[in-house]
């Protein structure tokens, strides 16, 4: 009896992220070295939504955890694109502000976003394209919830001299 093997190919898990790489590098390739990493472009927008947002805003507007925020806003800071400033009300807390050359660059990103999008969309329906977003929030939905149960079951167990394994 051969034993059935994971099938990496039909894997939604495998497909989704296959999408996502290719959606960077696309974005990549139209921006040039202008957006040195696909992983500002989140921040990018949702500043040009709210600028003068907490980090911790961002992390949740943007559905980043807080160690890979502060990453990349150190790097975006490190590439004059975000300025640091204190919070008026509350001096510890820092406000994120765009900077002009993050500005310079939102004015070619949105073109190249919405290219890529109607790219993404050739010869699909609007009816394909709904069940497919109906269907990708939900499963967002499903992993975010599998990730809160798993972090608070972890959160939850007494400490234990042996080593988890997976």
């Amino acid at each position: 009896m051969t034993q059935r093997l994971f099938d990496r190919e039909n894997s939604l898990g495998h497909l989704i992220n296959q999408a996502a790489r290719l959606t960077h590098k696309t974005m990549r390739q139209q921006l040039g070295l202008s957006c040195p990493n696909p992983a500002y472009v989140p921040v990018v927008l949702w500043l040009l939504e709210k600028d003068g947002q907490t980090q911790a805003e961002l992390c949740r507007r943007a559905r980043i955890e807080q160690p890979s925020m502060a990453e990349i806003v150190k790097r975006m800071e490190r590439d004059g694109l975000i300025r640091r400033r204190p919070d008026e009300q509350d001096k510890r807390r820092q406000r994120l502000y765009l900077s002009v050359k993050a500005r310079r660059l939102s004015n070619r990103l949105l073109p190249v976003l919405e290219q890529g999008n109607a790219f993404i969309r050739d010869g699909l329906s609007d009816r394909d394209i709904s069940v497919f977003t109906r269907a990708l929030r939900r499963m967002i939905e499903n992993m975010e919830e599998y990730v809160r149960r798993t972090e608070q079951t972890r959160s939850n167990k007494p400490a234990s001299t042996a080593v988890d394994t997976p």
